[in-house]
């Protein structure tokens, strides 16, 4: 198992992990069918990682927990093995990635949490017993550990790369990214917009509201960020209240689109006792500013150039 783990680089992630543990158990223990499912504690749903026996139709396929249907959210939830020795007798049994006639759910746990589910399928009836929950335990040990050392590997890397209060990465991650993102831009010559955004007024809501109204502010305007921005583009928190929003093989006049659709997407949150808050914004973008060195400061700049024109400005050249 911690050969198998470690055969699998911390890049290729827990999938590739889990395939190698899958191998391994398929190998050399016999079973042919066997899928992992790794619970997903935001959104409360078991996550289908990897299979063996059969290629995956559909990767990342989700059971709600919630929803108490299969025999696999029956393992999670009880923490306890499920034996079916013959699906066609169990009400809880739903098909899933090929027909079955048994099946074995094993609860994958670390400190009594359980982080996700071991699943055994055979076509013959009784295919399992006792002693399989007995031959697989150990196995399911290592990879609820494997599992679970993932995941806090890649918390403290969420905690090292992105602002805990809006989850946008954070000004040291900027610092390494964006470079790489101009030298792409320059590489496949095509275009990439910088636009540093900044809300307007925010000393006064600290000073006269508290700061855990303006840490309410932040966390609204970053989902209303969210509602516009693309998967590609990339989201930083610059410093209090400025966001660096970077999108590439965008032009500047898409940019300008895009920080409309921002305005006209802030919502009735964003309202204060002091008014409506709004937001300022300086563009730099690669073909627009050819001669430019800094695009990051240049939209900073040009961001200070909208404040002193008043709230709700953008600056693009």
């Amino acid at each position: 198992m911690a050969v198998a783990g470690a055969q699998a680089t911390d890049e290729q992630g827990l999938q590739a992990k889990i395939d190698h543990v899958l191998e391994r158990i398929g190998r050399i223990l016999g079973y042919a069918h066997a899928v992992v499912f790794v619970y997903d504690p935001q959104r409360e749903v078991l996550v289908l990682k990897a299979s063996r026996g059969r290629e995956i139709a559909h990767p990342g396929m989700e059971m709600d927990v919630h929803g108490r249907k299969g025999v696999t959210v029956r393992a999670f939830l009880s923490s306890k093995p499920v034996l079916v020795r013959d699906t066609r007798m169990c009400t809880e049994f739903i098909e899933g990635l090929w027909p079955a006639l048994s099946e074995l759910a094993i609860p994958l746990l670390v400190g009594g949490s359980c982080v996700g589910v071991l699943n055994i399928e055979s076509p013959k009836v009784a295919g399992f017993t006792r002693s399989d929950i007995r031959l697989l335990t150990p196995f399911a040990s290592g990879l609820a550990l494997l599992i679970d050392n993932q995941s806090k590997t890649k918390q403290l890397r969420e905690q090292a790369t992105r602002d805990g209060l809006t989850g946008f990465f954070n000004r040291r991650t900027m610092d390494e990214m964006v470079p790489r993102e101009l030298q792409r831009a320059a590489r496949y010559h095509r275009d990439m917009s910088l636009a540093m955004l900044d809300l307007d007024d925010f000393k006064d809501v600290n000073d006269n509201l508290g700061h855990e109204e303006g840490d309410r502010l932040l966390r609204v305007f970053a989902g209303c960020i969210r509602k516009v921005a693309r998967t590609s583009d990339l989201v930083y928190r610059y410093g209090g209240d400025e966001f660096l929003l970077l999108l590439p093989e965008t032009t500047r006049e898409h940019t300008e689109v895009v920080l409309k659709r921002l305005d006209d997407t802030i919502c009735s949150e964003m309202i204060t006792t002091l008014g409506r808050v709004t937001f300022s914004a300086g563009i730099a973008s690669y073909v627009s500013d050819p001669s430019t060195e800094d695009l990051v400061k240049l939209a900073d700049d040009r961001l200070y150039q909208s404040k002193r024109l008043g709230k709700g400005h953008i600056t693009s050249h």
